[in-house]
């Protein structure tokens, strides 16, 4: 989606209600532990029991470099999030490159019984056009996601999420 549609928002949501079956890695590169707590505050109503049960088996990271580490400790199966795919570490003259070779080493993961779930930005040529293609520098994503959303804000604010990509069923749609 677009920059500032709720991307972030809508993976948390996700991520708490799978947390309440499995365990979730939340590799977070946008907002940092304390925005995704405040939200979880605000989602569980100030309860401060209520949001200690929601977040027990989240796990937030800033780093990716704890990704081997923490699937020693957490395994499969759980939800690896990447909040956000373009801020991967890249090679700055190789990025779209190191973003594609990411995107590889999470099909591994999928292969090993991990779900993956990554929130990344349209280019800007694809504002207001929900259709397959269009990711911010990676041109892997469209081809190696089992499922791909887009999610669209329209002039009255109204948020609307497009159904884009389904591996296993035809897929289009709002």
């Amino acid at each position: 989606g677009e920059t500032g549609v709720g991307k972030s928002c809508l993976a948390w949501q996700i991520a708490l209600e799978v947390g309440r079956e499995i365990p979730v890695l939340y590799y977070d590169f946008e907002n940092g532990a304390e925005t995704l707590l405040h939200r979880t505050g605000e989602i569980c109503g100030g309860d401060l029991d209520r949001a200690r049960r929601a977040t027990k088996q989240v796990y937030i990271r800033d780093s990716i470099r704890s990704l081997d580490a923490d699937l020693g400790t957490i395994k499969a199966p759980a939800l690896v999030v990447v909040d956000s795919l373009h801020k991967l570490p890249t090679s700055v003259l190789h990025r779209r490159t190191g973003l594609d070779t990411w995107l590889h080493k999470f099909e591994g993961l999928c292969r090993q019984g991990y779900a993956v779930l990554f929130t990344a930005e349209k280019a800007k040529a694809f504002y207001g056009n929900p259709t397959s293609g269009g990711y911010k520098e990676s041109g892997s994503i469209e081809y190696s996601a089992s499922f791909g959303l887009q999610i669209e804000k329209e002039e009255d604010d109204t948020i609307k999420i497009w159904c884009i990509k389904n591996r296993h069923r035809p897929s289009s749609g709002l």
